[in-house]
């Protein structure tokens, strides 16, 4: 079955990471900054959903981010997280970048490929901390984060988007499945009944590790995603 809850140990780490992210000055300098803070309720953490950037919104409310944000794309998450038949208490939410300055001006100056380079270490120390069973990038910029985050994992480096989505590849322990992002903006290429559709074809792949991955999925790969 899956893993048990997460323990004390794995909610210190999420703390400690908080506050690197906090103390950050890679991209930024020293000025004033808006960094993630994680939701804390979550079970085994097996499905990390693996986003661009937590919105302007939710970091200046100093809200947590986690499936049950109220914005658009997160409502709409969890109405495909429901048609992939995973549950919201095995997700949690991570992003390609873990932060954003409180200027808009500063954050539309520093281009969005040093933010990713420059976040990857504490993007793949989330994934360390979390070790999830599956990967769910949504969108051209989480893929990119992903291949950035992992250059030596070579199942990662030949993921691209839109020709990905939907395409499981196994590294280490860890499986991964690209999909559209679940933002309004996204739902103009990606309109909803299609993304229904995506969601619906993850949830064999869902079941199959929630049962303990009994057997195996038509793709494996030696690569080792979490130990690098």
């Amino acid at each position: 079955m899956i893993r048990p809850p997460a323990d004390d140990v794995s909610r210190r780490e999420l703390a400690r990471l908080e506050v690197e992210i906090a103390l950050c000055e890679r991209c930024f300098g020293a000025e004033p900054r808006l960094p993630v803070r994680f939701a804390r309720k979550f079970g085994s953490g097996s499905v990390l959903v693996w986003g661009e950037c937590p919105s302007r919104r939710i970091l200046e409310s100093g809200e947590r981010l986690g499936p049950d944000n109220d914005d658009a794309g997160t409502r709409f998450l969890r109405e495909m997280l429901e048609v992939a038949e995973i549950p919201e208490e095995e997700v949690i939410l991570g992003a390609s970048t873990l932060c954003r300055p409180r200027s808009r001006d500063l954050e539309r100056a520093v281009p969005g490929g040093v933010r990713l380079r420059e976040c990857a270490a504490h993007v793949r120390e989330l994934v360390c901390i979390v070790q999830p069973r599956l990967i769910l990038p949504l969108g051209a910029t989480a893929l990119r984060s992903l291949r950035i985050t992992f250059p030596a994992a070579r199942t990662v480096q030949t993921l691209r988007f839109p020709g990905s989505v939907g395409v499981t590849v196994g590294a280490g322990r860890t499986w991964i499945h690209p999909l559209y992002h679940t933002t309004v903006r996204a739902r103009v290429t990606r309109p909803k009944e299609r993304q229904r559709k995506d969601w619906k074809a993850l949830a064999p792949l869902w079941e199959w590790i929630a049962a303990g991955e009994r057997g195996a999925p038509a793709v494996a790969d030696p690569d080792s995603l979490l130990r690098g």
